[in-house]
């Protein structure tokens, strides 16, 4: 676990070696509409791309649209990919992706165990 609370694997469930993916990310509702979701992402972020990531992905459920603008505006985009909710096959989600650039290496430490 890091500074973040965060636990963290090596690669994305596809075995992709340049991919992370951010699964099961929820914030407490005393806390949302106060930039706590940026803060996750931006954690998770970092740490991919310190760990070596191109690419970040995730599932959104549909109708979550509040996750939607949040990831939006963290620079997600919907990929168009979509499966049935594992957990629920009556309701579906789409998997998007973040791709990170030279940008994000320029201010990205080292991960911090």
């Amino acid at each position: 676990m890091d500074r973040h609370g965060l636990v963290a694997g090596a690669t994305s469930f596809d075995g992709l070696p340049d991919r992370r993916d951010l699964i099961s990310m929820w914030v407490h509702p005393s806390l949302r509409g106060r930039g706590a979701a940026g803060e996750l992402i931006g954690a998770v972020r970092e740490w991919a791309v310190a760990d070596g990531a191109r690419e970040i992905t995730l599932w959104v459920v549909d109708g979550n649209d509040p996750a939607a603008r949040a990831y939006t505006r963290a620079g997600f985009a919907p990929t168009g990919r979509r499966q049935r909710l594992p957990s629920n096959p009556a309701v579906e989600e789409e998997l998007w992706l973040l791709r990170l650039g030279e940008r994000d290496r320029e201010w990205a430490g080292p991960v911090q165990a």
